[in-house]
């Protein structure tokens, strides 16, 4: 039931968001709160695999799970922010840091921003990044 209400709240948000980074963003909130609600369900059905023996069926744990979703959302906070820059016409690399919430999921806590980029044009991507990812300045840290 969780992961159906999730999928249909999922696609509710993103019908109603307008075309352009606003709806890129939601989707990416989307997916995240998806990969949680499915991840929430690893423990409540047990896995069945009639016809492998179970020496055969790779053993995850939930620490292997969060740890591989983490880094997903990493890498594609990471690109997001180089598709915008990219927007912009600013060459960056950007290393985005997540932390695990309360809540139980993961969300973008820190990025680490690296290139030749006038003063004018860091403004720009910080508020971008303040703004669309909820990092705010203070954790925004730039390195040329």
């Amino acid at each position: 039931m969780r992961l159906v209400g999730t999928a249909m709240i999922a696609a509710a948000a993103v019908r109603l968001t307008p075309d352009g980074p606003y709806r890129k963003v939601t989707r990416l909130a989307c997916a995240l709160a998806l990969i949680s609600a499915l991840l929430s369900l690893r423990e409540a059905i047990p896995f069945i695999a009639p016809s492998l023996p179970e020496s055969t069926v790779p053993a995850i744990s939930m620490e292997e799970a969060r740890s591989e979703t983490r880094f997903i959302i990493e890498k594609r906070l990471g690109e997001y922010i180089l598709e915008r820059a990219r927007a912009l016409g600013l060459e960056l690399s950007a290393g985005v840091t997540a932390r695990w919430s309360d809540e139980g999921y993961w969300y973008p806590y820190s990025v680490r921003l690296e290139g030749e980029v006038k003063s004018a044009d860091r403004v720009r991507i910080g508020e971008y990044i303040a703004g669309e990812l909820m990092i705010p300045k203070e954790r925004q840290e730039w390195i040329n």
